[in-house]
């Protein structure tokens, strides 16, 4: 063919195409377009993701990363590697591999003891066949947790709406800037506060629940937890706790609240004493006067005069002795026992001294013959 060249100098040329052996020569002056490039490699190759694991980045990581299905036309060696996306190479078990004429492979590309550094994670594959022709190329995404920290409550307690929350921490300075948050729920409704875990004493938080609408005796939940890649830490089970709500007392005022209050009572006492009609207050005073004085009079009409010993009258003793009987044998003995159980041993007291003046009476002989002053005296002086 006839191709058209333009010079620099704004002219152009007419040549005559020729195969060369490295590309194709234009005219007879050597002026030579060279081909550069390869062919089309002979290996098709696909790979699939494979999930990161649960927990990814607490431990090291030695797991499958991606799946990969090959095929060639000739016998053809394959070559991978992977590199996060800040440079870093990921360590992997194998990077190599042959695939046979028409045939197909099948394999898994795993890492080996590879410790990410927490945070979202971005690994790009590239696969190249022996020629470094590049065959092909995938992307592996996972966020990595941190171990050795741990965030928990360590008490909870709800008293007049305010709720009290101690938390307890341990190697937390791996959480950098992270922010993290105290949560306060139950059901639908909730509060959370930003607090500091990484300052020089461990969070003790005073919250105010009492806008919230929470009832009495409601059981609220209460969860510390950070943003990621810190939202899962050593021990999961110390992150929440549980309370019972009390809400604030009715006589639970603030200063205002008492100034209110107080200027309430003084507004009832001073418009009692002037609206109040005089001649109702003054009735109810005299007649409780009068109710008063009424028990008064009847105590002193009702209580007893005292009288003076020289008026009291003497008492008279009939000293006639009336003629004993015999009793029976049966009838003695019974009044044996009853002297015996109703008079007590000795003369001192009143039965005793009733006693003595009854065997007086009675005539008996053992008893003593007193003069009558001898025995009123005993009987009432004592």
């Amino acid at each position: 063919g006839i191709a058209t060249v333009d010079l620099t100098d704004g002219s152009s040329l007419l040549h005559t195409l020729t195969q060369g052996e490295n590309g194709v020569n234009i005219g007879d002056e050597g002026l030579k377009l060279h081909q550069f490039g390869l062919a089309p490699s002979s290996v098709s190759l696909t790979c699939s993701v494979q999930s990161a694991p649960e927990g990814f980045g607490r431990t090291t990581f030695s797991g499958a990363m991606w799946q990969c299905e090959g095929s060639s036309t000739t016998i053809e060696r394959v070559t991978w590697s992977a590199t996060t996306s800040d440079g870093q190479t990921v360590p992997l078990s194998e990077s190599s591999r042959i695939i046979s004429d028409n045939g197909t492979e099948v394999w898994t590309i795993n890492a080996s003891s590879w410790s990410p550094s927490p945070g979202r994670t971005s690994v790009t594959l590239t696969v190249h066949d022996s020629r470094g022709v590049l065959v092909e190329e995938r992307t592996w995404q996972a966020t990595a947790r941190a171990a050795g920290w741990n965030l928990g409550i360590e008490t909870f307690d709800i008293e007049s709406g305010v709720a009290t929350v101690g938390v307890r921490r341990q190697g937390v300075d791996v959480l950098g800037d992270t922010a993290c948050s105290l949560t306060i729920s139950e059901g639908s409704t909730s509060r959370s506060i930003l607090i500091d875990v990484t300052g020089a004493f461990a969070p003790s938080l005073a919250v105010d629940l009492t806008d919230l609408g929470f009832e009495e005796d409601d059981l609220l939940t209460a969860e510390v937890r950070c943003d990621l890649p810190f939202d899962i830490d050593d021990d999961p089970q110390d992150d929440t706790a549980t309370a019972i709500y009390r809400g604030p007392s009715p006589l639970d005022l603030d200063a205002q609240g008492w100034l209110w209050a107080l200027m309430a009572l003084l507004v009832v006492g001073v418009g009692g004493r002037f609206f109040l009609p005089r001649e109702a207050g003054q009735t109810g005073s005299s007649s409780a006067k009068k109710q008063t004085s009424a028990p008064k009079q009847a105590r002193t009409s009702s209580e007893p005069k005292p009288t003076s010993e020289d008026a009291a009258p003497e008492p008279v003793v009939n000293m006639l002795e009336e003629p004993a009987t015999e009793p029976t044998t049966e009838n003695a003995g019974d009044e044996e026992d009853l002297v015996e159980q109703d008079i007590p041993m000795g003369e001192e007291g009143a039965s005793g001294r009733l006693a003595v003046l009854r065997r007086e009476l009675d005539g008996d002989g053992d008893a003593p013959r007193p003069s009558l002053e001898e025995r009123m005296s005993r009987f009432f002086d004592k």
